[in-house]
């Protein structure tokens, strides 16, 4: 039922949507992002104008073969920090293989589709294949890997790191969490805000299988991105009474106001049967296209507006390595990780080959080179390395086939910890010694600095608590999501009572805007860096020492510093290290100063333990929010207190609760302890002690 498109009531929906924007979690982003483009760059309106013409007047006319009548060359980023999102070849290969099926008709549950709906299911005539050779000629297994924290809260962010000529590829960018809390979003054609934004960006969680189930996100977002609405219109409103009134200008979808992860497949929410199996619908029974929207897709594939009337060229095909009978073996592209990179000397790590650009077969060789290790080279394709040299030490791995190698040296990669010298406590580090974090003496004793970009811990001279001289990071103009890490060398507590181990520390910060949500940690470990209890958490306001820093510069005053004092008391009699942890959410500096370990200095508040009561203002923070896997509630208030947490959805129904006393004043309690099987959404936690209560929103993106 054809709707033709207006522009002033698609722009009234983007100003009224993106107001909302911030509340709410979607399985799809594509029209809150390009609303925020429509409205920085309303040029682009006239794009979508042009091209709802040219469908309106467009009719197949390529004759039916039985095969795909456009082929399209795909390129997949992959944008990763070493985690999950780093998805396998095979990953991506059963995702793009539901794609395939999904636009064919040929999915297997395509044979459940209700009788109402089974003669207009489409055959889209489409396909897509991975490219093979690359914009510079190249070859390429059409998947590309970049190493980035960006990969955390992504969005367009992720296309400044890598983006192929959007006339001859679709590229996909897959990243650990999108920013916006969806699992995928697209641009319709010609609505990027340039043409190197042309594309989808997809959570990696969202591609492939889960289980035995296929996901369709992927499905869903190609529909957008070959210019598909949702069923019920341009908008994320599902299931909205007055979607009724609006339409996804296709003839053959009934008017709906859409269907919200369910599978009500009597629903009729516009005086008609609704199409819940349609792909561009939110049900969980996604299944098919109409006959009406590969119509569609093929007069976006026809138009030069977004530049896919390029895409499935016989010349592009040629151009992309993926026309018809094209084969090549690409050399490959060396990667690597470890189980550990800290650890204590005589043990071992195992290596494991992450190699790419092509499959792994018996035509492969690997030269790996351990300085330090035992073996010192390796040729297995998976090695175990014994490390018995205290220090850091550097790891090559070469790789080889036929058709050429490439090679990736990490200098400092592993951090072995002598067991036999340790510095004593009492301890104390006032960052005094100008070539710090070298040891004056020793150096089994330097600290460890490790950080994903340039910006890293480092002594300053131009802040300072006491005497001349402070560490410091920055967290202004570095990327969202970045982590600096400052860890200790070993440190003994075996002639320390647990009244006597204490810990305290000065910080000083200010936010550059109060959504700024910079995050210092320090964790513990006792067993040389291999695993991190966490002790101690502050972010955004409740690490600030200082007013909003609007320029994003600050140095601290001798007012704005800030004494923590986390408890270690139970590490007392142990061998311990100590890692300073900073996540980068937008801010400003974060200074540390006065590290002092079992000896209170001139400017300590001595703290007696645990019999101790300190009285601190009830507050609840989240962190990282927008949170996932590894989500923390920190409650602050009066130590030995007991505590009532809950987390209730928007709507007010309760999904967890626990009740705890606090054993520290700031108390690090992870999100699963609380609740063991989150979902995505958007929660207000409420914590109550006595009278006071305090509540914080939590947004869930990446479960």
């Amino acid at each position: 039922m054809p709707d033709f498109f207006r522009i002033g009531a698609f722009l009234s929906f983007f100003i009224v949507f993106h107001q909302g924007l911030l509340a709410q979690v979607y399985p799809c982003g594509t029209d809150s992002m390009v609303q925020v483009v429509l409205e920085a760059h309303p040029e682009l309106v006239e794009n979508r104008k042009r091209l709802e013409e040219h469908t309106r007047d467009f009719h197949i006319g390529r004759p039916d073969t039985g095969a795909a009548n456009y082929i399209i060359p795909v390129v997949f980023h992959i944008i990763h920090n070493y985690g999950n999102e780093n998805l396998s070849r095979q990953t991506v290969e059963d995702a793009l293989d539901i794609l395939n099926e999904d636009m064919r008709g040929y999915n297997s549950d395509t044979a459940s589709v209700i009788p109402a709906f089974k003669s207009i299911v489409a055959d889209s005539e489409i396909e897509f294949r991975l490219a093979r050779i690359a914009p510079d000629g190249q070859c390429t297994s059409g998947i590309t890997r970049t190493v980035s924290g960006l990969t955390e809260g992504a969005g367009e962010n992720v296309k400044d790191l890598i983006s192929w000529n959007t006339d001859r590829y679709l590229n996909v960018w897959v990243v650990r969490s999108i920013g916006i809390g969806a699992a995928g979003y697209a641009f319709y054609p010609g609505t990027a805000p340039s043409p190197a934004n042309e594309g989808i960006v997809m959570r990696a969680a969202s591609m492939g299988y889960r289980g035995s189930n296929p996901l369709r996100t992927l499905t869903h977002e190609v529909g957008h991105y070959l210019n598909l609405a949702h069923v019920w219109g341009n908008s994320n409103n599902v299931n909205q009474s007055t979607s009724c009134g609006t339409d996804d200008n296709v003839s053959d979808t009934p008017l709906t106001i859409g269907t919200p992860q369910n599978c009500d497949l009597s629903r009729a929410t516009c005086n008609s049967l609704d199409n819940v199996q349609n792909y561009m619908d939110y049900s969980s029974c996604r299944r098919m296209f109409t006959n009406g929207q590969k119509n569609r897709m093929h007069a976006a594939l026809g138009s030069f507006i977004g530049g896919r009337n390029n895409l499935w060229t016989s010349a592009n095909l040629v151009a992309t390595g993926t026309n018809d009978g094209y084969m090549a073996q690409c050399p490959p592209i060396a990667d690597f990780e470890s189980d550990v990179t800290f650890l204590c000397s005589g043990e071992s790590v195992i290596f494991t080959d992450l190699s790419y650009n092509d499959t792994a077969t018996n035509t492969w060789t690997w030269t790996w080179s351990f300085p330090g290790g035992t073996p010192t080279t390796s040729t297995q394709q998976n090695p175990t390395v014994i490390y018995n040299t205290p220090g850091s030490h550097a790891v090559t791995l070469t790789v080889s086939n036929p058709a050429g190698q490439s090679s990736v040296s990490r200098n400092f990669y592993i951090d072995v910890q002598g067991t036999g010298n340790p510095i004593g406590a009492p301890f104390y580090e006032g960052i005094e010694y100008e070539l710090f974090p070298e040891h004056p003496s020793d150096p089994g004793k330097d600290w460890t600095v490790v950080s994903g970009n340039t910006t890293r811990w480092r002594r300053n001279t131009a802040a300072s608590f006491t005497g001349s001289a402070s560490l410091w990071a920055s967290s202004f103009n570095t990327p969202i999501g970045s982590v600096h890490s400052l860890i200790t060398p070993p440190i003994d507590l075996g002639a320390l009572s647990q009244s006597e181990a204490t810990l305290s520390f000065w910080v000083a910060y200010a936010q550059s805007s109060s959504n700024s949500s910079d995050a210092l940690k320090m964790f513990v470990s006792t067993d040389c860096g291999e695993s991190w209890i966490l002790r101690y958490l502050k972010a955004g306001q409740n690490l600030a020492t200082s007013g909003i820093s609007a320029s994003g510069v600050f140095f601290p005053e001798a007012w704005e510093w800030r004494q923590e004092r986390p408890y270690i008391g139970s590490y007392a009699g142990q061998v311990i290290q100590l890692k300073f942890e900073l996540t980068s959410g937008g801010g400003s500096y974060v200074f540390l100063d006065n590290i002092n370990l079992g000896n209170a200095d001139s400017t300590d508040t001595v703290i007696v333990g645990l019999e101790s009561l300190v009285t601190n203002p009830l507050s609840v923070i989240a962190f990282p929010n927008p949170g996932g896997s590894e989500t923390y509630i920190q409650i602050s208030g009066s130590m030995n207190a007991v505590v009532d947490i809950e987390l209730r959805e928007i709507s007010g129904r309760l999904v967890a609760q626990k009740r705890f006393g606090l054993s520290n004043s700031d108390q690090i309690v992870p999100l699963r302890e609380i609740w063991f099987q989150p979902t995505n959404g958007v929660y207000l936690i409420t914590v109550r002690q006595g009278a006071e209560t305090r509540t914080t929103r939590l947004m869930l993106s990446n479960w």
